[in-house]
């Protein structure tokens, strides 16, 4: 277990957590300023291409959303399309056990104090 500083959003209506350490900035983007490199997303932002990633594989299918949270790795960044950033919290984190698995692009759940949801905390490192 750890107690970390996390960023609560919402994605495709469901809340997940961000590591504090790896958030840059929270940005809006306008739909033209979105370019398909290949098979993926990226959009021009302060002077850099950064990747976009829907997470569409994890949360489904969301609605179109302009909010960005630009995230940063070992020097390497890309941003994250979210619905919603509800603040900043300070949460324990579990890691997933044996029993439930490895599941990529998440490195531990947690249970924010006076609700409890269960909340998946994203593994930045592997989106990257």
């Amino acid at each position: 277990m750890a107690i970390i500083d996390v960023m609560m959003v919402h994605i495709n209506g469901m809340r997940c957590a961000i590591p504090i350490s790896n958030v840059v900035e929270v940005a809006q983007t306008r739909p033209e300023a979105i370019h398909r490199i290949g098979n993926t997303e990226a959009i021009l932002l302060r002077d850099q291409t950064l990747p976009m990633h829907r997470l569409e594989d994890m949360f489904g299918r969301a609605e179109k959303s302009n909010t960005l949270v630009v995230l940063q790795n070992d020097g390497r960044r890309c941003c994250i399309v979210v619905d919603t950033v509800d603040g900043q919290q300070e949460v324990v984190v579990k890691p997933l056990s044996s029993i439930a698995g490895n599941c990529r692009g998440i490195s531990g759940i947690t249970i924010p104090p006076g609700d409890g949801d269960v909340v998946p905390v994203l593994d930045v490192n592997t989106m990257i």
